[in-house]
């Protein structure tokens, strides 16, 4: 079994915890430079009002919008993520009960209450 448990695999990619780190702090910054910008989605993405940026194997565009520049992460199928923003020592990952049917490429609804209280404790 996975001693880090599936609440601390994000913080692994910023931080240490009980001696383990996943990405090293070069790995980090490459993998928070932008590889997208100009490129638009496939159809039927192609659809949505903004095109999401995209690093070395990471979303970038959801992330910053909830934590602000230099968050990464990747947004999953129904509304899950799982990002870190290195400059606040955030790490999160979220899972829902259910599948949400609009992605309009901007943050879902439902991550709004928890995004805005995190940012309030950090502020």
């Amino acid at each position: 079994m996975d001693r880090t448990g599936p609440r601390n695999r994000q913080a692994l990619t910023i931080g240490e915890i009980d001696g383990i780190r996943l990405l090293s702090p070069q790995a980090v910054e490459r993998a928070r430079q932008p590889q997208t910008e100009g490129l638009g989605h496939p159809a039927p993405l192609d659809l949505t009002p903004r095109g999401n940026h995209f690093g070395h194997g990471c979303e970038l565009t959801r992330p910053a919008q909830l934590l602000g520049s230099g968050a990464f992460g990747q947004v999953g199928a129904g509304g899950r993520i799982g990002f870190a923003h290195p400059e606040s020592g955030v790490a999160v990952g979220y899972t829902c009960t259910n599948m949400v049917g609009d992605d309009t490429g901007g943050p879902d609804p439902r991550w709004l209450p928890w995004t805005e209280a995190l940012r309030a404790v950090l502020a």
